[in-house]
């Protein structure tokens, strides 16, 4: 899924982080970011997956 309409971007964003903070993850800058480039079609879930296993 992309989005491309901002309010609809902030929203899954702001969704996303929340889901991940009550889950435990630690919710930092960069994980917004890479979550920001998964949902804007700037990074596939198989790149970040294999960005997140190189860390």
């Amino acid at each position: 899924m992309v989005i491309t309409d901002k309010k609809q971007l902030d929203d899954a964003i702001s969704y996303a982080m929340h889901s991940l903070y009550l889950e435990g993850f630690n919710v930092t800058a960069d994980v917004e970011k890479n979550v920001r480039a998964v949902l804007t079609g700037q990074l596939s879930m198989k790149e970040l997956l294999e960005k997140i296993k190189g860390a």
